[in-house]
């Protein structure tokens, strides 16, 4: 299974973010992610780091991946770590995953 975080929209500079909106979109996405695991009682997961998958190290998702990465390591007591690969190939890195629930993508629109 593979899940997509979306953050259509946002600046790629996490500076901006700082006093916007985008702050509060990047809370509710973690809280939101924070609630659907308290809220669903799975069994014995995760048993294993799982991975978040983003395009290139300091962007806008770079940032966003790792505020949701650090909250959800608290949430589940299991590492969340932030891999970052070439934004043309982080989908096809994903999409050969193994469909397991661990390998999860963080992407957004550009146009």
């Amino acid at each position: 299974m593979i899940f997509f975080l979306h953050a259509g929209g946002m600046s790629c500079n996490p500076r901006k973010w700082l006093g916007t909106a985008h702050v509060t979109v990047c809370i509710l996405a973690m809280n939101m992610a924070s609630a659907a695991v308290a809220a669903v009682p799975l069994q014995d997961f995760p048993l294993r780091t799982i991975r978040i998958m983003t395009g290139e190290p300091g962007t806008g998702n770079d940032f966003a991946t790792r505020m949701i990465a650090l909250e959800l390591t608290a949430a589940l007591g299991q590492q969340v770590i932030v891999e970052n690969h070439p934004s043309t190939q982080v989908v096809q890195f994903v999409a050969r995953a193994q469909s397991d629930g661990y390998t999860l993508l963080l992407i957004s629109d550009s146009m």
